[in-house]
């Protein structure tokens, strides 16, 4: 397979030789003057000509700046400097240039990444992100609720900017994929609410996305931090993956894919033990094979190598990754199905929660986990509200379905090691008869 057709089958959960071997995040050029120093070639400039003597797979990336005409990511001159209206409007001349010079320059990879030598990847600023550039955090959470319209007129201008760079880039070089920029994520979860994301956000993400869907392109959104409360409302208005999931936020990936089958993954690798060795280094990818397996996943470390890292680190990264090799039929059942890993402790709940349901039983469209097949009900009472996604119980991966007639055989009691698990998880302090905890084997 070729790179091109190896993301894209990775990406839609289907076969791959191998994973993609990626470095997501640009290097901070005081890594690549060490680098050099310690032998990298000086010809070598650019992240696509450095990747490819590592023996990372080639990519090219275009960040479309909202301040500057180049597709280089660069650093924000005006940031903080709004407060109002006013502001803004003194200064909206000097935003959303011109890149129809740079984009031309995308061309060649065109050809380049229709013969697969090359993933192309371009890079929208976001409808929080940009906001926020302008006015800093602080003053943004307060003119969410102070000055509405001055929040609604950026993100109409940015959606406007964006949308005619999505026309000039698809005349150019269509990119395999799209992130966009936010960073809308602490250690703790989202910045910000679903009411304020439903409100400032998702009129703009639906009308962007439409537009990005047409051009065949997978949409990914960067955000650092938690993600894990975030994902429903970005599957909501059409993003399909999210990046870099942080280790150092406690994000755990094999829970994400549990409660989100289809979600797009990038990133998850700890980047904070590639200064203590091979050793390290390999027993951090094994971490992730588990996740590896699902599918709709690749390992990245989550942000740019800091200079103290030496270049060899780089290479046995490369090694550890080309000696990983999980296998090529992904199964997205296997997160519910590794016993003691968090979906599997929650799908089992889950099962257990539903089984106080009169006359109802729950069945999962996909295979339950190793060594329970089917739970039945006797009695109880409702499904508990914080286990249905907020999109609607149709949608989730969960059905219920009318109760058959259950044998004695058929029938056991959970683990006694299980039933406190189960109790804690209900969320009303209610405690579950162990008779109604019952379970194929």
């Amino acid at each position: 397979m070729n790179h091109v057709e190896r993301f894209r089958a990775l990406m839609n959960f289907q076969p791959v030789d191998r994973l993609p071997r990626w470095e997501w995040a640009m290097w901070w050029d005081l890594t690549i003057e060490r680098w050099r120093r310690e032998g990298l070639p000086a010809s070598l400039n650019d992240v696509f000509e450095i990747s490819q003597y590592f023996g990372l797979d080639p990519y090219k990336q275009f960040w479309f700046s909202t301040t500057d005409p180049t597709i280089e990511a660069v650093q924000h001159h005006i940031e903080g400097t709004v407060s109002n209206m006013d502001d803004y409007l003194r200064v909206r001349s000097s935003l959303y240039p011109d890149h129809s010079s740079a984009i031309a320059a995308m061309r060649p990879w065109a050809r380049r990444q229709a013969e697969g030598e090359v993933v192309v990847w371009t890079t929208l600023e976001g409808f929080f992100w940009f906001p926020r550039t302008l006015l800093g955090f602080e003053k943004l959470m307060l003119a969410y609720y102070d000055q509405p319209e001055l929040i609604h007129r950026i993100n109409e201008d940015l959606l406007s900017f964006n949308l005619r760079l999505l026309e000039q880039i698809g005349r150019a070089c269509v990119p395999t994929f799209t992130t966009i920029a936010e960073d809308m994520s602490y250690n703790h979860g989202p910045m910000v609410s679903r009411r304020i994301c439903d409100e400032f956000l998702t009129p703009y993400y639906v009308r962007l996305l439409e537009r990005v869907k047409e051009m065949n392109t997978i949409v990914i959104v960067d955000t650092d931090g938690d993600v894990t409360k975030l994902v429903p409302w970005l599957q909501a208005v059409g993003v399909e993956g999210v990046l870099p999931l942080e280790r150092q936020a406690a994000v755990d990936g094999m829970e994400l894919r549990g409660l989100y089958p289809t979600l797009r993954m990038v990133g998850h690798y700890n980047k904070l033990v590639m200064h203590l060795g091979e050793a390290a280094m390999r027993k951090e990818f094994e971490r992730l094979v588990p996740l590896m397996r699902t599918g709709g996943f690749f390992q990245a470390s989550i942000t740019r190598l800091p200079r103290q890292f030496h270049s060899t680190t780089i290479v046995c990264f490369c090694d550890c990754s080309r000696s990983t090799r999980p296998s090529n039929n992904f199964d997205r059942r296997t997160a519910a199905a590794s016993p003691g890993s968090q979906a599997h402790v929650r799908h089992r709940a889950e099962r257990a929660i539903a089984s106080r349901s009169p006359g109802l039983s729950v069945t999962n469209r996909d295979p339950a986990p190793q060594g329970c097949r089917r739970n039945r009900a006797r009695s109880g009472a409702h499904w508990p509200s914080r286990f249905c996604h907020e999109s609607s119980l149709a949608t989730s991966r969960h059905a219920l379905v009318p109760a058959r007639k259950m044998s004695a055989r058929s029938s056991c009691l959970w683990r006694s090691a299980i039933f406190p698990r189960a109790t804690r998880l209900t969320g009303d302090g209610a405690s579950i008869p162990r008779s109604h905890l019952l379970t194929v084997m």
